[in-house]
């Protein structure tokens, strides 16, 4: 891979991060309503926690290949194992683009006005973010930090304008039920930082650290979570969970001088995180796919993905209840995180330490060693 090809550790943590409050910015009460607002905020801790530990396999994948992608090593060593482990990375991104497709179909559908077409909103968001990933990762990586900081700015913007209206008797007691809540709270969010599932793929892009920008990233998004998690708690107190958009809910509500309707702004800059969102891991998928069929066959693919993934939003955005919506979400995005981020590294880990154990015993011992 040639430099032309690669992006800073900035960079990267702008294209994580941008993708990650693409989720964050609409986030619905936790599936199960066992975690209130207060103990929520120390979820948003503990999950970073368990972000950074689900970092290690991914780690010692990156110390042991020296700059090679799980992908890349899979292809190399597995022959059609590599392939069926491209496949299954490709299947995953297209996933991803799914879901988040799926929960903007339904915030287009319940909050944005009725006037406006969701099919069109979706329609126009895929072709978009289709046309942007054949640009490559640095032309992602440059968009990604203008709008990261436009997010963070509107998320503090929107903190301060608040800060006025809230309340400390909407903040009850922390661990007041107890530390279960807590970690039930940690464990709803964990799966929806699909971004862990391909940094295997993301090491070769990056010049310098991917594990240290990945941990930047991490500690960013806590501290935006924890603002967003006390704003909405801040102002809505026990209601919140009664909201199927509870920050969206309280941006309606703030006017910040000439801005009357900050929601409106907040929602075309989300809109434009999730573009974002979708670009990536469409470049992704591509990428995967045509490690099978080969580079003639790339636009066909990014196509057909891009048409499963609007299918997908427009058909599934409404055909089940929230609550069951989100929980298949969950478990399938659990089993996905668990399998990319950590048992493809680790495994990829564990075989080439075999390889070199296999290897060292067919030289025997080197030169000077005794036996």
């Amino acid at each position: 891979m040639n430099n032309q090809q690669q992006i800073s550790v900035g960079q990267l943590v702008a294209i994580l991060l941008t993708s990650r409050l693409a989720v964050a910015m609409t986030f619905a009460p936790t599936v199960h309503q066992l975690s209130h607002g207060t103990d929520f905020l120390l979820s948003i801790l503990l999950q970073a926690l368990l972000l950074a530990l689900l970092l290690l396999p991914t780690w010692w994948f990156a110390r042991r290949s020296e700059g090679i992608s799980t992908l890349d090593y899979a292809v190399a060593v597995m022959g059609k194992g590599g392939g069926a482990v491209a496949v299954f990375y490709g299947l995953a991104c297209l996933y991803i683009q799914a879901a988040d497709l799926i929960r903007f179909s339904r915030f287009a559908a319940s909050t944005l006005s009725p006037g406006m077409s969701r099919e069109m909103l979706c329609i126009v968001l895929m072709v978009t973010a289709g046309i942007a990933a054949f640009y490559g990762i640095q032309a992602i990586a440059r968009s990604a930090a203008i709008i990261a900081v436009f997010v963070v700015a509107t998320i503090l913007l929107a903190a301060l304008a608040l800060l006025p209206r809230m309340e400390l008797i909407n903040f009850p007691p922390l661990l007041y039920d107890g530390g279960s809540p807590v970690l039930a709270g940690a464990l709803e969010e964990l799966p929806r930082s699909m971004e862990l599932a391909v940094l295997g793929l993301l090491i070769p892009y990056v010049k310098g650290s991917l594990i240290k920008g990945s941990l930047w990233w991490i500690g960013i998004f806590t501290a935006v979570a924890l603002v967003i998690q006390a704003t909405v708690v801040g102002v809505l107190g026990d209601f919140g969970a009664m909201e199927l958009f509870p920050y969206y809910t309280v941006l309606t509500t703030v006017q910040v001088s000439v801005i009357q309707r900050l929601d409106i702004v907040a929602t075309a800059i989300w809109v434009g995180a999730l573009f974002l969102k979708m670009a990536f891991f469409g470049m992704l998928f591509t990428d995967c796919f045509q490690r099978v069929t080969g580079q003639k066959w790339r636009m066909l693919i990014a196509a057909t993905g891009a048409v499963i993934t609007l299918a997908a939003g427009l058909l599934l955005g409404d055909a089940a209840p929230l609550q069951a919506e989100q929980r298949i979400i969950w478990y399938a995005s659990a089993v996905l995180l668990g399998v990319c981020a950590v048992g493809i590294p680790a495994a990829l880990a564990l075989w080439d330490l075999w390889r070199h154990k296999t290897m060292r015993q067919k030289l025997g011992p080197a030169e000077g060693e005794t036996t």
